[in-house]
C-alpha cells in the first residue's frame, strides 16, 4: 500500500480552516514497531511516581488541564503515568520518526520552510487505568506572538477509538482566540457543542493546531492508547515568544535538520 509523501493543498486547507487533520498510514509497520518498543521501556521505567522534570503523572482528583501539569492531582493520591516530554534523550526511537520524509515534508507544507521542532512527547493511556486529559488549548498557544499557527504532528501506535480514550476536538475553535475552557467545562462538561471524536489507527498521524480545543476520556477498555507528538513553530513565532535563546533554536533547527533528506 503506497504511503503519502507529503500533503495535499486540500489537506493544508482542511487544516487551516478545521485546526486538525488526520492522515492514515503515514508511518511503516516497521518503524510503529519500533518505536513501540521504546514507548514500553519508558512506561516500565517511569510506571511509578516520582517528581521529575518534563514527567507528567496524574489521578482522578485532577479536575483541570493545569493540575494535570502542575503535579498536584499526582502528588496528593495514586498517580498514573500520562505524558514524557524532551524525547530526544529517552526514548532514541524517536529519531525513526524525524527521518521520515513525510514528517519535513508535511510541516513545511504547514508551516512553511523557517521552522522549529521544539519538543516532543510520549502520552500514554494505559488499560482501565488511564485518566481524561481535561478539555484544554495547549500553553504554547496562549504565549502566541504572531498569527503563525503552532502545530503538533500526533503519531499513533494503537488504536484510538471511544473505548480506549481517542482525542475529542473542536473544529475551529482555533480561530476564537483563548478562550475561557474551564468557564466551557463547567457549562458542557465532556459534551462541548461541535466536538467530534477522532478514531485512529496504528501508523496514522494526525495533525492539531494548538489552538484547537481538544481533550480525551478515560480509558475504560483492556487496550493501550499510546502517541507521539512532535511539536513545531515557525521561527518568526519562536522568537518572537522570547521562550527560546538563540542558541537553543540554532541548535534544534540543526538537529531537526539532520534528518531531512
Amino acid at each position: 500500500m503506497n504511503r503519502p509523501i507529503t500533503l495535499t493543498p486540500a489537506d493544508v486547507q482542511f487544516f487551516h480552516d478545521n485546526g486538525y487533520l488526520a492522515v492514515r498510514n503515514v508511518i511503516p509497520p516497521e518503524v510503529v514497531a519500533q518505536v513501540r518498543a521504546g514507548a514500553a521501556r519508558l512506561q516500565a521505567e517511569y510506571a511509578c511516581y516520582r517528581k521529575e522534570k518534563n514527567i507528567y503523572y496524574t489521578s482522578t482528583e485532577a479536575k483541570n488541564f493545569a493540575e494535570m501539569m502542575d503535579g498536584s492531582a499526582a502528588a496528593r493520591s495514586a498517580a498514573v503515568l500520562w505524558r514524557i516530554d524532551d524525547l530526544a534523550d529517552k526514548m532514541p526511537e524517536v529519531a525513526l520518526l524525524k527521518q521520515l520524509p513525510f514528517v519535513h515534508n508535511a510541516m513545511r507544507s504547514l508551516l512553511g520552510d523557517e521552522l522549529l521542532q521544539y519538543n516532543e512527547s510520549f502520552v500514554t493511556k494505559p488499560p482501565r487505568i488511564g485518566q481524561p486529559v481535561h478539555w484544554h488549548q495547549d500553553p504554547s498557544f496562549k504565549v502566541r506572538k504572531t498569527t503563525d499557527p503552532i502545530s503538533t504532528i500526533d503519531i499513533y501506535l494503537d488504536k484510538a477509538d471511544e473505548e480506549n480514550g481517542c482525542i475529542w476536538i473542536v473544529p475551529g475553535s482555533h480561530k476564537r482566540g483563548v478562550l475561557d475552557v474551564e468557564a466551557l467545562t463547567a457549562q458542557h462538561g465532556w459534551d462541548m457543542p461541535g466536538a467530534i471524536a477522532v478514531r485512529m489507527e496504528p501508523g496514522d498521524v494526525a495533525f492539531h493546531d494548538n489552538g484547537c480545543l481538544h481533550g480525551s476520556r478515560e480509558n475504560r477498555s483492556d487496550r493501550e492508547r499510546r502517541i507521539v507528538y512532535l511539536a513545531f513553530q515557525t521561527l518568526r513565532q519562536a522568537r518572537a515568544s522570547g521562550k527560546f535563546t538563540e542558541e537553543l533554536i540554532q541548535q534544534r533547527v540543526k538537529a531537526f535538520n539532520q534528518y531531512r533528506l
